[in-house]
This record gives C-alpha cells, sequence and structure tokens, in this order.
C-alpha cells in the first residue's frame, strides 16, 4: 500500500493531491500505520520508490550474457528432442532473471513446459548498421502509468517504461560472420563457438527501450506479470527477434556534453585550420591531391600534424577538400575559437565522439568587401593508444550568410547522412 502512496503523490498523469492520497490511506489504517506513514512522507519527501524498484529489476533484467540471450530469445514450434534442450536452457535462464519480480501468475507460465511470450526478453537488434550483442548498466528510468486496478486483495499496474540503459555493439558485418538464423530455433545461432571477439571490434552506445510493463503492487513490491516491448504489434512472435525489428528502441547520446579535452582539441585546430589566406588554402589542395606524404607534410608546416589521425589509405576521406572555408569568392577568413559553439552529436559512441561544430566567421570577398558567415562541421575524435585524442575525421556541413550564431538542433537529414556514412 505505501508504494502506491509513494507513485501517486509523484506521478503527474494523476490529478490526486499528496493530502487527499493521505486522507484515503488514513481512513484504511490504524493510528499506528498512519505514524509510520506520515513519518515516511515527511522523511522521503519526493521519493519515487517505484522507480526505484523498477530500475532494481531492470538492472537484474539487462544482466544477461550473450549465451544467456541465446538461450532466451529462441522459440521452436516443433515438438522435437531439440523443442524439449531448448525449453530446458529457456526455463533456466529465465527464472533466474525474473527471481524475485514474479507474480504467482507468471510464475506458473514460467514452470509449464512451453515457451512463454510474456516476458519480451534482452535481444540482439540492429541500429545504424551495428547490433547490440550485449547490455551493460541501466543509466536511468522514466514510466508513466496507462492503467491502474484497485481491488481488495492488491493493486495492479500497467505501465510504459523507458528504459536508458547502455549497449555493447559490434558491426553488422561482423555479427554476420558470428551468428546465422537457424528457421527451427527461430532465433540466431553461433556458427563457431570458438571465434573470439577483439576489444578493438566492439563498441559501446546508449539507447532507450520502450516497454509495456503490467504489475502488482503488494506490501511495498512489485511483481511482474508481462513484460513488453512497445514496438510494431502486427509482427508475429516467431519474427519479432529478428534484429531488424527494433521499433521499441532507440539511439540517444552518449555523453551530455563535450568532454573538456575534446573542446580543447576542436578549439586549437580550427583557430589553426580556419584563420588563413587563400594561398595556403591552394597548398592545402595542392597536397591534397599530390600524395599521403605531401598532405602529411602540409599537416606538420599547420603545426596541426600531432593532433590528427591521418591513415595513408585514408586521408583524403578523413580531410576532403571541402573542409576548406575559403569557397566561392573567399579570398580570407577571420574566426575567434572562443565563438564555437561544440554540442554532442547523436551519432556519439565510447570510443568515436562526434561532435556538430558552429561558428560565425569574417569572411573578405574577391571585390574587397567583408561578409559575416555561419559555418558548420562534423567532427569525429577517437583516442589514440600512446597519444591520447585526436581529430579521425571532420566534414563540412553548410555555411550561410547570418550575422548571429542562433542555438540549433541537428536536423533529422543530418542525423541520417551521418549514421549512415561507412566507418573509417
Amino acid at each position: 500500500m505505501m508504494l502506491m502512496v509513494i507513485m501517486l503523490s509523484g506521478c503527474s498523469v494523476l490529478s490526486t493531491s499528496s493530502s487527499e492520497v493521505s486522507d484515503l490511506i488514513n481512513t484504511e489504517k490504524t493510528n499506528e500505520e498512519n505514524d509510520q506513514h506520515n513519518d515516511f512522507v515527511n522523511n522521503e519527501a519526493g521519493f519515487d520508490l517505484l522507480k526505484i524498484e523498477l530500475t532494481r529489476f531492470f538492472r537484474q533484467f539487462f544482466s544477461v550474457s550473450e549465451e544467456k540471450i541465446l538461450a532466451l530469445n529462441a522459440y521452436p514450434v516443433k515438438l522435437n528432442e531439440g523443442y524439449w534442450n531448448d525449453y530446458e536452457a529457456f526455463q533456466s535462464n529465465a527464472l533466474s532473471l525474473l527471481r524475485g519480480f514474479m507474480a504467482s501468475e507468471l510464475e506458473g507460465k514460467m514452470n509449464k513446459q512451453f515457451l512463454t511470450t510474456n516476458i519480451h526478453f534482452p535481444r540482439f537488434v540492429e541500429i545504424n548498421g551495428n547490433v547490440i550483442i550485449k547490455y551493460l548498466d541501466v543509466e536511468d528510468l522514466h514510466y508513466e502509468i496507462i492503467k491502474e486496478e484497485n481491488s481488495e486483495e492488491m493493486l495492479k499496474y500497467t505501465l510504459l517504461t523507458d528504459v536508458i540503459v547502455k549497449a555493447e555493439v559490434i558491426s553488422k558485418n561482423k555479427f554476420n560472420q558470428l551468428y546465422e538464423y537457424n528457421n527451427e530455433k527461430n532465433y540466431y545461432i553461433k556458427i563457431n563457438d570458438e571465434t573470439i571477439l577483439e576489444n578493438a571490434e566492439k563498441d559501446e552506445i546508449k539507447v532507450k527501450c520502450a516497454y509495456i510493463v503490467e504489475l502488482e503492487n503488494e506490501e511495498e513490491k512489485i511483481n511482474l506479470m508481462s513484460l513488453k516491448e512497445k514496438g510494431e504489434v502486427l509482427i508475429p512472435e516467431e519474427n519479432r527477434r529478428k534484429i531488424i525489428n527494433n521499433d521499441f528502441l532507440k539511439r540517444v547520446s552518449y555523453m551530455e556534453e563535450p568532454e573538456l579535452s575534446d573542446e580543447g582539441l576542436i578549439k586549437f585546430f580550427f583557430s589553426q585550420f580556419m584563420n588563413q589566406d587563400r594561398d595556403w588554402y591552394q597548398y592545402y589542395q595542392y597536397a591534397y591531391d599530390s600524395s599521403y606524404d605531401a598532405f602529411n607534410q602540409m599537416m606538420s608546416d599547420l603545426d596541426l600534424k600531432d593532433y590528427v589521425m591521418l591513415e595513408k589509405e585514408k586521408y583524403k576521406d578523413q580531410f576532403p577538400k571541402t573542409i576548406i572555408p575559403a569557397k566561392d569568392d573567399i579570398t580570407s577568413i577571420s574566426m575567434n575559437k572562443e565563438d564555437l559553439k561544440i554540442s554532442v552529436h547523436l551519432d556519439t559512441s565510447k570510443k568515436s565522439r562526434k561532435y556538430i561544430v558552429e561558428f560565425p566567421a569574417k569572411v573578405r570577398l574577391s571585390d574587397y568587401t567583408d561578409s559575416d558567415i555561419i559555418y558548420k562541421y562534423l567532427v569525429i575524435i577517437e583516442d589514440d593508444k600512446e597519444q591520447g585524442a585526436k581529430i579521425k575525421r571532420i566534414q563540412y556541413l553548410y555555411m550561410n550568410d547570418n550575422t548571429s550564431l542562433e542555438k540549433t538542433d541537428i536536423n533529422e537529414e543530418e542525423t541520417e547522412m551521418n549514421e549512415n556514412q561507412e566507418t573509417i
């Protein structure tokens, strides 16, 4: 009952005030119970017990290994020897993952000899050219009560729940080398159990998973009845587990703010690179077209060689000629590094930090007039094992005639363009 009080007083979807809830509880409790309740409310103002319990559950729920994901998502439909082997592996892993949070109804289903679909377990999911193969720590959780049932025995709730969780990913190409879809199991199997993933082949991202959760509340404890992905409802259960079905999941920013060292690196690079005349940018184009060695020397002449991560076979993709600010009839440019606005790109991961960089600049045109321009770039930074953070790639996005740098969001077109580009 106490859990209900906390939920009703702390959730915006219900109009009942804290005092009204207290009055309601007072009619049902003894004086001793009322004293305990009042002490709890006074000492724990704003304390969201339901969120804490849900977070505790999802941290247990997502603590699955790669092998457990394979066992929990097998969905055979033919009753043969393989079915019972799959069921035994499913049951032991499911009961372990849900232990302490199952309603009696759900526990009864789990102990019968069939594969229940009341729980949508963590699974492999494709996102932006990568595949999630493992879930890590739960970072945050938000819920909304969309249905409430109050009986003499207990309270029942249906919640729309968003879980922010870190996830380990590999490229889709690598995933296809490791796994294949098995039609009998209706899920993936590992092609070679001896294959070991190197750390360089893995990365870490942050995603938001949306679930519809049905639960019971009894004595300040949540008991799960069902948990299902909030995705495409028309997909048959035997096909839902395929990696392309990802409607319930979306990418969220891995970092809230740019790293201070990255900010310093970006400011230094742009200050050096942007405050040049047209002759120097012609030198850039000559070196770019000539060879890697000439381009490397040009970066050294500009004192930028130690701040970029040049690759001999890819330097033209890393720093294309389009990043030169002296375009069209612009002959020179002047900008202040302190005017840079640096924001984290949605596609940022643990290993590859992506930033949108905007800044105003004064430019001199070929007719000797001056103009104010806004420039916008995408900058990718990665860590060198020995020398720390370096710029791995810069992509020109656009320039506009403007006199002020207003706050802008990354539009969907830019996000899609960058997410679909080849990793270098």
